[in-house]
């Protein structure tokens, strides 16, 4: 069957809509058949076409709370719709609203829950926020795909096509649709093409003799999130949420989940990093229980999930840096501090170890579901084994 043959089945009949039954009725037959409103830049929907007396009563009882962009909770919508079916812009709004509460518990990072709002609004624009999700097959995601190819990677094609999985998975789940949405095999990223991809990118990883010269050359601040950096395969977000009471001092030992995805992470400190912790947290504590604060007293990694705009002075800092010493360069950034960790931890073969460390995990590991514990100085091997690479035998 051709495209236009697979279309042609899955339009729906054009439906002449109602006129309104008075000339200031205040909502307007919508393309479902049911009376809405748009208010704040959301539609809202008060009752089907048959009853415009009973979604004029349903609107006037919560208009004041809409107007004034009040939480509602009941006003006339389902999450599944009794008439033509669920659209792309009641399925987005109910897995944000779903995904923003796990924001609240620690579930998810204001970041991923950004890129969610992101690929909602890509689904939007490029299927129609109307378009009835049912209505969906493999020809329109291969469609979808190549859009979404168009000016990326194939690792950021791999992750917005697995943002759309998750969003179409929830649909299922949550009974919102009465069939599986059928993606198609073509809609993925093969890991051959991955690997292939990462073969030809540059190297995101610093050899000892230039962390020797960054180390040198940054200020305390900076410096001190190099070393946790390159210590504990901290990135960005993981050094600027991090707080004193995750540190003791007294041991020299850090506890602290993963911010990303709340994987644990137990990792003990160079006596360097440990050092330059001790030299910056007197002054940061009097504004703040975070290790690290800006001059205003602010968190050197900010993110608005309502705006999608993400503030990030560790990334310029450490830009600005490598700039001024000639280090900068494709791959070079701070993240690549975390690459680097991974790669000569690699050397030591202790994966349950590093795992540890860097608050990865592997449900696929049938012996990580009995292992109960790793010893310290499992933790402590990988660990100075990255020093001994780093400064050499007798250390800084």
């Amino acid at each position: 069957m051709s495209d236009s043959s697979r279309s042609a089945v899955h339009r729906k009949p054009t439906v002449k809509k109602p006129k309104k039954p008075y000339p200031t009725f205040p909502l307007f037959p919508h393309a479902t058949k049911r009376w809405a409103k748009k208010i704040r830049q959301k539609l809202h929907y008060f009752g089907p076409w048959g009853d415009p007396n009973g979604s004029l009563e349903k609107y006037l009882a919560v208009k004041d709370r809409l107007h004034a962009g009040l939480p509602v909770t009941d006003e006339g919508e389902s999450d599944k719709p009794s008439e033509d079916g669920l659209t792309i812009n009641e399925l987005c709004a109910n897995f944000l609203r779903f995904k923003k509460g796990r924001i609240a518990t620690g579930e998810l990072s204001e970041r991923t829950f950004s890129d969610y709002r992101k690929i909602c609004k890509t689904l939007e624009a490029f299927f129609g926020p109307e378009r009835i999700v049912e209505t969906l097959t493999p020809t329109d995601f291969d469609r979808l795909r190549s859009s979404l190819a168009a000016g990326r990677g194939l690792v950021a094609l791999r992750n917005h096509i697995r943002y759309v999985r998750i969003l179409f998975n929830y649909a299922e789940d949550q009974d919102l649709i009465d069939k599986r949405v059928k993606l198609g095999k073509g809609f993925t990223v093969s890991k051959k093409a991955i690997d292939r991809a990462k073969e030809s990118n540059p190297s995101r990883m610093f050899e000892s003799d230039e962390l020797r010269k960054i180390i040198k050359s940054a200020p305390q601040s900076l410096r001190t999130m190099v070393l946790l950096g390159i210590n504990c395969a901290y990135g960005n977000t993981d050094v600027a949420k991090l707080t004193v009471g995750r540190i003791d001092f007294e041991n020299g030992w850090i506890d602290y989940p993963r911010p990303k995805n709340g994987n644990r992470r137990r990792c003990k400190l160079w006596q360097e990093t440990l050092h330059a912790l001790r030299k910056i947290t007197p002054e940061t504590t009097a504004k703040s229980d975070l290790v690290f604060v800006t001059n205003h007293g602010n968190p050197y990694v900010r993110f608005d999930s309502e705006k999608g705009t993400a503030f990030d002075q560790v990334a310029s800092l450490f830009s600005k840096l490598l700039r001024k010493i000639e280090l900068n360069g494709p791959g070079k950034n701070f993240y690549a501090l975390r690459h680097t960790f991974r790669t000569i931890a690699d050397e030591t073969h202790d994966l349950p170890a590093i795992r540890l460390i860097m608050g990865h995990s592997d449900p696929s590991a049938v012996e990580d579901a009995y292992r109960e514990r790793i010893d310290d100085s499992r933790i402590e091997a990988v660990v100075n084994h990255v020093r001994t690479w780093l400064f050499g035998e007798g250390g800084e």
